[in-house]
């Protein structure tokens, strides 16, 4: 079983002044997953980061489904997710204990280095995007892309956006929401 890296003392650990989180739990809906992964265009090369992965329901969609895409080519994709909240943490190590292309790291987001991330899916609450605008402009800038669901990410205007079924966005973006040199 891969290992929840990075244990703290408490949940509380990973929590901001007044409370704050960078997001609740709320599993992300089935048709929003399909919608984040087929933006991505995932390939076995990348290197995928989930942002708050709470049960790592996405992260187990994606490399089962990069998978299947590609029968003859097992997935060698890499997934990385990062929690902040041990319980949830957890529950994704646990449900990912057989798949050795994902690993979840309980963490807080904004203390992980995401230097080899090539694709990232992330849904976080509008002030949690802001403290991470850094990190996400930095894999954009490197070629990387981005998925977004919910909430868009500060100062940038995606390349496109998607409709979930019950009208929720997928964000998509790539370097090129960052070439004009904003962030």
């Amino acid at each position: 079983m891969p290992e929840a890296a990075n244990q703290a003392e408490s949940a509380d650990d990973f929590r901001f002044v007044g409370d704050d989180k960078l997001a609740p739990f709320n599993p992300t809906d089935i048709s929003a997953q399909k919608l984040a992964f087929e933006a991505l265009k995932l390939s076995p090369s990348d290197v995928l980061y989930d942002l708050g992965c709470g049960d790592g329901r996405f992260l187990i969609h994606a490399s089962s489904n990069l998978s299947s895409s590609s029968p003859s080519s097992p997935s060698s994709l890499r997934c990385i997710g990062v929690e902040y909240d041990k319980v949830y943490a957890d529950r994704a190590a646990l449900a990912t204990e057989n798949n050795e292309s994902i690993t979840i790291l309980h963490a807080n987001v904004l203390d992980v280095e995401m230097d080899d991330a090539t694709a990232v899916f992330v849904y976080l609450v509008p002030d949690g995007l802001k403290m991470c605008k850094d990190k996400l402009f930095d894999v954009l800038r490197r070629g990387g892309r981005v998925a977004s669901y919910m909430f868009s990410i500060p100062e940038l205007n995606p390349v496109e956006t998607f409709s979930s079924k019950g009208g929720c966005k997928v964000r998509l973006y790539d370097s090129s929401c960052v070439a004009s040199g904003v962030g």
